[in-house]
């Protein structure tokens, strides 16, 4: 017999006794048996999930470490779940235990997010009231916690965005710095461009930005740009529409999201495309020369091979 005739699935908790005598069901089986039962959850809690917890100290996706596995019920809360992963050992051993406090109050400091497949830090897990099943926390999810210095509270005219600023003649970043976007009533273009032009560019006049956010499903950075000057059509009517709202298509602007800046002046001519080295290699692994523009080929450089030679003196 084997466990998944039994009804053994992964993540189920079991009781395996062993046995004084061997156990046989008739006279004659004469092999030893173990005994192995499916526990009941208690409290009517539900089936049991196992998930990855990571930690990370500044927040961004290139600073992650492995804390451990952590199964629990589906049926408790996000804030329920917060305070599992304080009470872990390996999760306390990343921390001076002087600077401990209470299970809630640790469990109020932690900012969890889902950690994506390709290793970035996605949606940020805020309401502690809801369900983890109703929360997109699955079997094998991969999350990622954040000790922050004290409970982080946001309005709801109010997000987190992670930026960076961006060197066009590079085309790299800088450091990724941690910014609280509020807006109004929604999040519009001119709204953002207006605070990250005083956040990365205080010292300035006057001074004109662009920026992209990151997709980290398909290694893309979508333009915050304002709609061409044409003929009218669904698409530019969806385009005007989201410059009103960020948090439309295509820009889906979300509490969490990775977003690059720069100066106008730096890239008059908006040739730029905001891609890093990076991104257009895991684009290319991904889906092939056919995916890029006739303007994101001209950035593209292919890396010529060469001869590899070792001179070893034995």
């Amino acid at each position: 017999v084997t466990l998944a005739n039994l009804g053994v699935k992964l993540a189920t908790d079991v009781i395996v006794d062993m046995l004084e005598e061997p156990h046989t069901e008739s006279a004659e089986e004469d092999e030893d048996t173990m005994v192995v039962d499916k526990r009941e959850e208690s409290n009517d809690q539900g089936p049991i999930i196992c998930v990855t917890v990571h930690c990370t100290k500044t927040g961004f996706h290139d600073d992650c470490s492995l804390v451990s596995h952590l199964m629990v019920p589906r049926s408790i809360t996000v804030g329920e779940l917060k305070r599992r992963i304080c009470q872990m050992d390996r999760y306390k051993e990343l921390w001076e235990e002087s600077d401990f406090g209470s299970t809630n109050e640790e469990a109020a400091r932690i900012r969890l997010r889902h950690r994506t497949e390709n290793l970035y830090f996605g949606k940020i897990f805020r309401n502690d009231e809801a369900l983890v099943s109703k929360s997109q926390i699955t079997n094998d999810s991969a999350l990622v916690c954040q000790r922050l210095d004290e409970p982080e509270v946001l309005d709801d005219q109010e997000i987190c965005l992670i930026t960076c600023k961006r060197n066009v003649a590079e085309k790299s970043y800088g450091e990724y710095e941690e910014v609280k976007f509020k807006f109004k009533d929604k999040p519009t273009r001119e709204e953002l461009l207006e605070q990250l032009g005083k956040h990365f560019f205080a010292d300035e006049d006057k001074v004109e930005v662009q920026a992209a956010k990151f997709s980290p499903n398909d290694f893309r950075w979508i333009v915050v740009a304002p709609p061409q000057k044409r003929k009218k059509t669904k698409a530019s009517k969806r385009t005007a529409s989201a410059m009103r709202n960020l948090r439309l298509a295509p820009f889906h602007l979300k509490d969490g999201d990775l977003i690059g800046v720069k100066l106008h002046s730096d890239d008059p001519e908006e040739k730029d495309d905001f891609m890093r080295d990076e991104d257009r290699d895991m684009l290319l692994r991904i889906k092939g020369p056919a995916v890029y523009s006739a303007r994101q080929k001209e950035h593209l450089e292919m890396k010529e091979e060469v001869a590899l030679c070792i001179d070893a003196d034995f």
